[in-house]
């Protein structure tokens, strides 16, 4: 578990300067902390007719593995049961019950693992 790890990240990231510049000028806020090299990709999208199917960039199975894909969304000014399906062909799908929002709007976020790491001395 790398909890101590992400607690420094956290420190570094909002305790050290207490700077407010948000433009992401520090490498480590670029940088995920967790076990594995990973990719992550996030957008906004709205339901219709309660369903949306979010196509992820070309390539994306290609430099993953094929397990291990994460999916979160997050309901935008209201609330609604979100369902998600799992990424296939590059893509996934999220809907919702009778009872929600036909129009959801929500943010997604998808992380994976990548399919191979970068040789050593090449990471950035």
């Amino acid at each position: 578990m790398k909890t101590g790890m992400t607690l420094a990240v956290a420190a570094l990231l909002f305790g050290a300067t207490g700077s407010q510049d948000k433009r992401c000028e520090w490498a480590v806020m670029r940088a995920l902390v967790g076990p594995e090299d990973a990719i992550y990709l996030r957008g906004e999208a709205v339901l219709a007719a309660r369903t949306a199917t979010i196509i992820l960039p070309a390539g994306f199975e290609a430099m993953t593995t094929a397990s291990g894909h994460t999916v979160q969304v997050t309901c935008i000014e209201g609330f609604s049961i979100l369902s998600v399906s799992r990424v296939s062909s590059g893509r996934f799908t999220v809907s919702t019950n009778a009872a929600g929002n036909p129009q959801q709007a929500f943010f997604w976020e998808v992380k994976a693992e990548c399919a191979a790491a970068p040789p050593s001395g090449q990471r950035k």
